[in-house]
């Protein structure tokens, strides 16, 4: 895949859009340049080991992403499918240094801009899973996330705490990723 360079001079930057998944295809990808100023989602994410990478079409062109972007890219196809988002990974060049080095300073302004930041943990997380085996409950209080109402939600000191020491927290880029942005949204096993 090769790609449009940016005009660093200019506040643009890519979005992408994954498309809706028809069966076992492939996943498909479209990008373009866009203004800062567009409504879009963020996501952030662990970029997982480098032993494998996993194909899917970009601009129809065939691009490979480790594997715990191309499971939520999976995921994507179906919850927010066409929906603008920017995903580090994808959308930066990561071969060209001087783009990159461009987009990781602007990252605090392209992740505070998102109207949300998605934070995927990919792997299941059975403690929690069996804790709110009533879904309803966590989206009543996905609605209105405070630390307060997670940690005062009765007996589940160890579940919070395990989902506090997951290795996402540790990432340095963290504090820029979500700590900056009003709404964000945690997914994980298919559950949001």
């Amino acid at each position: 895949f090769v790609y449009e360079p940016l005009d660093l001079a200019k506040p643009v930057f890519r979005l992408i859009r994954v498309q809706k998944r028809n069966g076992n295809g492939p996943i498909e990808i479209e990008m373009r340049h866009s203004e800062i100023s567009t409504q879009y989602r963020c996501l952030s994410y662990m970029w997982g080991e480098e032993t494998q990478t996993y194909g899917l079409l970009l601009n129809g062109k065939a691009f490979g992403v480790r594997k715990n972007l191309y499971d939520f890219l999976e995921f994507a196809s179906r919850a927010y499918a066409e929906e603008p988002m920017w995903i580090d990974a994808i959308c930066i060049d990561q071969t060209n240094i001087a783009e990159r080095g461009h987009q990781v300073q602007r990252m605090g302004v392209i992740y505070s801009q998102a109207r949300e930041v998605l934070v995927w943990l990919s792997e299941s997380r059975p403690f929690l899973e069996s804790k709110f085996e009533d879904w309803s409950d966590v989206k009543r209080l996905a609605k209105n996330p405070t630390c307060v109402q997670l940690l005062s939600y009765p007996d589940n000191d160890e579940q919070m705490t395990k989902l506090c020491a997951d290795p996402y927290w540790g990432r340095a880029w963290v504090a820029q990723e979500i700590l900056l942005q009003r709404h964000v949204r945690l997914l994980f096993n298919g559950y949001d």
